[in-house]
């Protein structure tokens, strides 16, 4: 049998798998081999470039599409509301000027 090396394997990764291999009552390399053995195995996993989203369930698809709407929608009240015709430093420096002026 051919042996696999995994070079820079993040620690919380690691523990996630003892702690899985635990569970399943199996070795580490028997785990991984699992999981690997599922992830080839699984139809909707053939291509590993489809996006995680199409493996979402639709329901929560529409929700996401909405709350991105919500949001969107938010924004440009905001822009609207708070957009003028000069920039935030012209402001402040009015504003200082204003509050020095009363001192002299």
């Amino acid at each position: 049998m051919a042996s696999v090396l995994i070079n820079n394997l993040p620690d919380a990764l690691h523990q996630q798998l003892k702690q899985r291999a635990e569970k399943h009552h199996r070795s580490l390399n028997k785990e991984v081999i699992a999981l690997i053995e599922a992830a080839l195995t699984n139809p909707q996993a053939e291509d590993a470039s489809e996006p995680v989203a199409s493996l979402r369930d639709p329901r929560v698809t529409e929700l996401l599409e909405e709350v991105q709407q919500r949001r969107a929608a938010r924004v440009l009240a905001l822009r609207g509301k708070y957009r003028t015709s000069i920039s935030s430093s012209e402001e402040f420096a009015d504003r200082k000027a204003e509050e020095v002026a009363p001192e002299r």
